[in-house]
């Protein structure tokens, strides 16, 4: 029997069984600020993001919904046991019979949160947001109803998320092998083998050379190994067009440059760092923190561009292939050099000029050699990088149905009073 429905009145939610009561959230639920922890222990401790990120020795205890009161806004999280939330993330404890915590996070997943934002630095809402936002509210026998269908369908949905995300780590693993072999040993399986004396790469093909960084840059060129920009450069200075400035997060693990999130400065702000300007087939590298080992390569694409101090750059000789300089880095073995001496600084981990020229790079005498193994590279990876991205689209499309079931079932247009849910 098809379910008498009604205007729900509150925007994100459209219409809703005509049965169920529309409620502000101050009348269920109490919203509490979070604070920092003064004592030491085990209990996690969130803030806005998704994960805890420290633990501390005082706790709440829920059922209770972290929410985002600065930052990541968004994304609700449902705590069940002792807990403790810093002040970026508020947490809601249910003070009434009429509603049950849970069905609260489901429905907090599908606030209009962009009509309450306070738009700063970072996107904020106010502990008055929460609690003048109204919510429906249906009778508690069916949230109970609407939770285990919603629960069954979240841990259908996030075991199949799971397996693609194993996949695509699986796909990740093999790309770096295949690269690690092809610049270790080349292509050619038979190809005879020489002892080098280096103990972090042992052996390497006869016709090879380990060759210390220093000597493969262009030594035409006044700045061929070197770092970005020193701080000249501040965010309120980023263009919408312009020229390019290559920040970390543009890098990736040994996968092509990204350019979706790239900032652009002037050609007068340019010429104040001139010196760190980049050109096409320049080498980049990750040289601070937690993103060393990220890679990239500048493409034919950009004839201009710059980068900040936390990106090494190389400008390859002639005599080498620089998209195979770029494989080699983005091997294991570039990787396991990077932080052999990164690792040994006293406070965070970065890399300095002269460690990046201590590297030893394993590099084919002839160019030809160079050209083959990348152009073998080239055509493997992308392939792998197409798998890997056909995986991607499968999981955000399950998080999509997945999210719209959430919807449908927090708002009654999927009845879940039904075994397996109706569709009103």
């Amino acid at each position: 029997m098809t379910r008498k429905m009604k205007n729900s009145r509150l925007g994100w939610a459209g219409m809703i069984p005509k049965e169920w009561i529309c409620n502000k959230a101050k009348f269920h639920v109490r919203i509490n600020n979070g604070s920092d922890p003064k004592a030491e222990g085990d209990v996690p401790v969130y803030g806005s993001g998704n994960k805890s990120f420290r633990t501390c020795g005082e706790y709440k205890l829920g059922p209770a919904v972290l929410l985002g009161r600065k930052g990541s806004i968004s994304n609700p999280r449902y705590i069940e046991g002792k807990f403790w939330n810093v002040d970026t993330a508020f947490d809601a404890s249910v003070i009434s019979n009429d509603l049950l915590p849970k069905y609260y996070y489901y429905l907090a997943q599908n606030f209009d949160y962009a009509r309450y934002v306070t738009q700063t630095t970072l996107p904020s809402m106010t502990q008055t947001d929460y609690r003048n936002m109204k919510i429906p509210v249906p009778p508690v026998e069916e949230q109970q109803n609407i939770i285990a269908f919603i629960d069954k369908i979240s841990t259908n949905i996030d075991a199949t998320i799971s397996l693609h995300q194993q996949i695509i780590e699986k796909l990740e693993e093999y790309r770096k092998s295949v690269i690690t072999q092809a610049v270790t040993k080349g292509l050619n399986p038979n190809v005879e083998m020489a002892m080098t004396g280096n103990n972090r790469l042992p052996i390497i093909p006869k016709e090879w050379k380990l060759i210390r960084l220093p000597h493969i840059v262009d030594t035409r060129h006044p700045y061929a190994l070197g770092d970005g920009d020193h701080g000249i450069i501040k965010t309120d200075m980023y263009k919408n067009h312009g020229i390019p400035y290559i920040r970390v997060q543009n890098l990736g693990w040994g996968t092509p440059l990204s350019i979706d999130n790239v900032v652009y400065i002037s050609e007068n702000d340019n010429m104040k760092i001139v010196n760190s300007t980049l050109q096409p087939n320049d080498v980049l590298f990750a040289k601070t923190g937690a993103t060393i080992g990220k890679t990239a390569i500048v493409p034919e694409t950009i004839p201009m561009s710059n980068t900040t101090s936390h990106v090494g750059k190389i400008t390859v000789s002639p005599r080498y292939n620089p998209k195979y300089i770029f494989y080699v880095l983005s091997s294991e073995y570039g990787y396991h050099q990077m932080w052999i001496y990164a690792s040994q600084k006293a406070t965070r981990p970065e890399l300095s000029l002269d460690d990046i020229k201590n590297f030893v790079l394993p590099i084919p005498k002839e160019r030809q050699e160079q050209n083959n193994i990348v152009q073998y590279l080239d055509n493997v990876c992308e392939k792998i990088l197409e798998s890997i991205a056909q995986h991607k689209v499968i999981i955000e499309k399950l998080q999509e149905y997945k999210q719209s079931l959430i919807y449908n079932a927090v708002t009654g247009k999927i009845d879940c009073r039904t075994e397996g849910g109706e569709v009103q």
